[in-house]
């Protein structure tokens, strides 16, 4: 079963893997596309924001205790005391993105749907990209950069990997980006992947608009 965006007036069948990771980018861009935003981390109200906050709190340096044969600090508590604070005030802040999935992807194991969470903060721990966090991550700053510039910056031996491994160039992926939302209507994919695919009721063929054949030519 294909992977499905939801939304109150909008429900769209994602079919392949290049739109699936343009429509994850398209929604984590919005507030850059917009203008309300020029970075990621101060993009409110996105999956990408909660991710970098709780990235942060993983990477913040920790208390360290001078000795690790003390049986107290110099504040008077226990070395297994602070480390229990420590641990709840890491949990705290790392609690930013533990209601999302994980970014993604693992097949390794051969299972296909979803993965029930070990702690019920969320749905599945399944991830849904088929690409690294890291190259998620570097793929949509890049992209961030784009977005208001009409000349395009350089890209990345790293990032030309990444689009590579999607079969997309660059101006392919930028417009899928910019135009994701009127590009596509019920089905997203590739334009004979969209041909392909065969309405719920009434098995009828989907429309596949003239600019989404131009973006993918």
């Amino acid at each position: 079963m294909p992977p499905v965006l939801g939304s109150i007036c909008w429900t769209l069948r994602l079919r392949d893997e290049p739109t699936l990771v343009a429509c994850a980018a398209y929604v984590d861009l919005n507030p850059i596309r917009g203008a309300m935003a020029d970075r990621l981390e101060t993009s409110d109200y996105t999956s990408i924001q909660r991710r970098l906050q709780a990235r942060q709190s993983h990477s913040s340096p920790r208390n360290t205790v001078n000795s690790s044969n003390s049986s107290v600090t110099e504040s008077g508590r226990s070395p297994s005391s602070v480390r229990e604070t420590e641990d709840a005030s890491t949990t705290h802040l790392s609690s930013a993105d533990r209601f999302l999935a994980p970014l993604p992807l693992d097949e390794r194991n051969g299972k296909t749907g979803p993965v029930a969470c070990r702690t019920g903060a969320r749905c599945s721990d399944k991830g849904f990209l088929p690409i690294t966090q890291e190259n998620y991550l570097l793929l949509l700053r890049w992209t961030a950069k784009q977005l208001p510039r009409e000349k395009r910056t350089r890209t990345s031996p790293e990032l030309k990997e990444t689009l590579s491994e999607l079969d997309l160039n660059p101006n392919t992926w930028l417009s899928l980006v910019r135009k994701f939302g009127r590009l596509f209507y019920n089905v997203a994919g590739r334009p004979q992947t969209i041909e392909l695919t065969r309405s719920r009721i009434g098995q009828h063929r989907h429309y596949v608009r003239r600019e989404t054949r131009e973006v993918f030519s």
